[in-house]
């Protein structure tokens, strides 16, 4: 299963770069013409494509436990209580 849902994430990727390489060649605004429009469309078809490839990653993750590979980039500090019910001093 994993080994298929990279697959589209990388399918995914590819029609995502084909789609950012439009905005060179949306026209320049000029009578009867909306690029203004047709860039906005771009870049959110984009996004769009952008958000699946991140949704099927959590896909993955649901799977593997609900783990992400960021979880491990900042230790969590938690306040702790001294025996006198003061907070502790923040190490920052």
């Amino acid at each position: 299963m994993k080994d298929k849902i990279n697959s589209l994430r990388e399918k995914i990727d590819n029609i995502a770069r084909q789609v950012k390489d439009l905005h060179p060649h949306v026209p320049f605004p000029r009578i009867g013409i909306d690029a203004h429009e047709a860039h906005a469309n771009v870049t959110l078809a984009y996004r769009h494509l952008e958000d699946a490839r991140m949704r099927l990653g959590k896909v993955i993750q649901s799977l593997e436990g609900g783990n992400s590979c960021y979880n491990n980039q900042a230790p969590v500090v938690r306040e702790t209580r001294s025996h006198e019910g003061e907070p502790a001093p923040s190490p920052f």
